[in-house]
């Protein structure tokens, strides 16, 4: 699958989704399982940009693919979904090896705002290879 095909898939799903969530929803949280990883990562994007909650167990478990553009994009949608669930894995995913991985997750604690993060996010500032910190997105 070329990346072009991938994205309309993505973006088709998407469009059927608005159109009638109840309907095509499932076909939309089966991208998170995907083996394209470009599919995982957008779906990620999508389901997060459509504020699906239905996805926080999913998203929470894609922190663990191996892909880091994937699990970058999960810890955004868990940030944008707001649910207190994640805030624990996110904390998890602050002492990952990939810097935007570390960032997104620190960016979604951030938004969740839950005072359990306090601490692993002083801890994220203390750490001797800030490459994290100078590629993170801005505030």
């Amino acid at each position: 699958m070329t990346q072009h095909s991938a994205h309309l898939r993505l973006l088709t799903l998407k469009t059927l989704v608005q159109l009638d969530r109840k309907q095509f929803l499932p076909d939309l949280l089966t991208a998170l399982t995907d083996h394209s990883s470009l599919i995982r990562r957008e779906g990620a994007r999508v389901l997060g940009e459509l504020r699906v909650a239905q996805a926080v167990e999913l998203l929470i478990a894609v922190l663990g693919d191996a892909n880091d553009e994937v699990r970058a994009e999960a810890a955004t949608a868990l940030g944008t979904l707001g649910d207190p669930r994640a805030i624990e894995p996110l904390i998890a995913a602050l002492s990952g090896a990939h810097w935007e991985v570390r960032a997104e997750a620190a960016l979604a604690l951030g938004i969740l705002g839950d005072p359990r993060s306090i601490q692993a996010l002083c801890a994220l500032l203390a750490d001797p290879d800030p490459e994290w910190l100078s590629k993170q997105r801005g505030p």
